[in-house]
């Protein structure tokens, strides 16, 4: 089953990406390692600020891995809202629609 493709990624009907079961897997515990090493413990709050993306699925498979809470929050979203948000959730860390890891 680790070698079944678990899905393909498509962008303007070109294939970005094919991910088998087992490298989600192994990915999505790379970024769990990074979470734990970035403080992330069982019920904090984590602003994902991506757009869909294998990565982002990713990042929300490793939060549940900790058992942390993902906010997603669109890259788009205005700063007013994006500030809302922020100060409602008391996020632990914001992922950058980059991927990069930034505690509050």
């Amino acid at each position: 089953m680790s070698d079944s493709v678990w899905i393909k990624f498509y962008c303007d009907g070109e294939l970005l990406e094919t991910v088998t079961f087992g490298e989600v897997e192994k990915r999505a515990d790379e970024c769990a390692e990074e979470f734990c090493r970035a403080g992330v413990k069982s019920r904090d709050r984590v602003i994902v600020q991506m757009l869909n993306s294998v990565e982002a699925v990713v990042n929300y498979f490793a939060l549940r891995k900790l058992k942390a809470i993902a906010v997603p929050v669109n890259p788009a979203d205005s700063e007013i809202r994006a500030r809302h948000i922020l100060s409602d959730c008391k996020p632990k860390i914001i992922v950058s629609p980059s991927g990069e890891i930034s505690p509050i």
